[in-house]
């Protein structure tokens, strides 16, 4: 809870949803609005941004450049108050520093046109689509603070087109890839992947399993390991419990840890596991030696969805299992589901055919 407005720090004041900074240097009044809501340690943030404005000026930096600042203050302003998660902060930090700072960052933000950004972006060598429409969510969003605080009168990259790109098709692993690749490993990698295969849960979820998550049925996926830290959502922010099949419950019986408690998954100094890097490098020889074409291992979610369809489960259920919506399963393992009324179906369609069939 924000604290009284007395209480606020001198030049700091609340303004809806977000913070206010004012200052004076020289006679002359400065605002700023932070997109940062007003609690304790946002308030403690606003007022060292206000003294580090204080601090700039008073180090001779001109009204002209304080009016007009440059895209890489701007950049960097939006990455010290975006209200994203560390993972969605460090991926737009990279696009900006890769894509947009090298020609942008020292012109005046008010001076960056639209063909600015045209020319820049019909230049650039985007690796995919879905790259470059990653690439301007940021870019998009320093132009929005820029207008938000009158440092310009539009935002220039609203006018960048996005691309559709399509997503290519599921590639799961048979009933004989599963196994095969399987009796290729052991020890934790062995206990891992059977509950990837089992259970379909992102790799995230399961490097941060604990034994408290475990109540010899079912797990319950309520976090996520990002960035080599627990995170206390899952990506959808949708925390889920799912059913375990004897196979899973199995293996876990198997595990080391059991007895430990604390996470499922360690690492040989007895450790959580922060990533999945040695798994992963298990996994590629797995497959080599098998000699099963190589996929990543998230495939392994598709594989208990696509497999779970064809053995005839409901994709309500599978859609709870997975952790997806409705709409994301349907479009994602559409093919999958199949109907012994199918051919009925056809039928249907084809009684609305004009002519016959010679």
């Amino acid at each position: 809870m924000a604290q009284s407005k007395s209480n606020w720090p001198n030049g700091v004041r609340p303004r809806g949803d977000s913070i206010q900074i004012r200052y004076q240097y020289k006679g002359r009044e400065y605002n700023e609005t932070l997109d940062k809501r007003p609690n304790k340690t946002n308030i403690a943030y606003a007022a060292k941004v206000r003294q580090q404005r204080l601090d700039d000026l008073r180090l001779g930096r001109t009204d002209e450049e304080w009016e007009n600042p440059c895209f890489g203050v701007l950049a960097q302003q939006y990455l010290d108050t975006a209200k994203v998660t560390r993972s969605t902060r460090d991926c737009y930090r990279h696009a900006l520093n890769k894509y947009w700072m090298p020609k942008l960052a020292k012109l005046p933000i008010r001076s960056i046109t639209y063909k600015d950004l045209w020319r820049l972006d019909s230049r650039l060598k985007w690796p995919s689509a879905k790259t470059r429409k990653n690439a301007i969510v940021p870019l998009r969003q320093v132009f929005r603070l820029a207008k938000k605080n009158g440092y310009a009168e539009s935002n220039p990259a609203k006018e960048l087109e996005q691309e559709k790109h399509q997503k290519p098709p599921i590639d799961p692993f048979t009933t004989y890839e599963k196994e095969t690749i399987l009796a290729q490993l052991d020890g934790q990698a062995l206990i891992y992947f059977t509950l990837a295969f089992e259970t379909g849960a992102r790799t995230s979820e399961l490097l941060a399993l604990t034994w408290d998550d475990y109540d010899g049925k079912r797990l319950a996926i309520n976090k996520s390991m990002v960035r080599r830290e627990v995170k206390l959502s899952t990506k959808t922010n949708m925390a889920r419990e799912v059913l375990l099949t004897q196979r899973a419950k199995a293996i876990l019986r198997e595990c080391p840890t059991r007895f430990k408690g604390g996470p499922i998954f360690t690492h040989s100094l007895g450790g959580p596991c922060l990533d999945a890097d040695d798994f992963n490098r298990r996994w590629r020889k797995a497959l080599s030696d098998a000699g099963v074409r190589y996929r990543r291992g998230y495939n392994c979610r598709h594989t208990y969805a696509s497999l779970g369809l064809t053995a005839g489960a409901k994709p309500g259920f599978l859609c709870q299992q997975l952790g997806h919506t409705l709409e994301m399963f349907f479009s994602t393992y559409a093919k999958y589901i199949k109907s012994e009324d199918d051919e009925l179906e056809l039928a249907k369609i084809d009684c609305q055919s004009p002519g016959k069939v010679v």
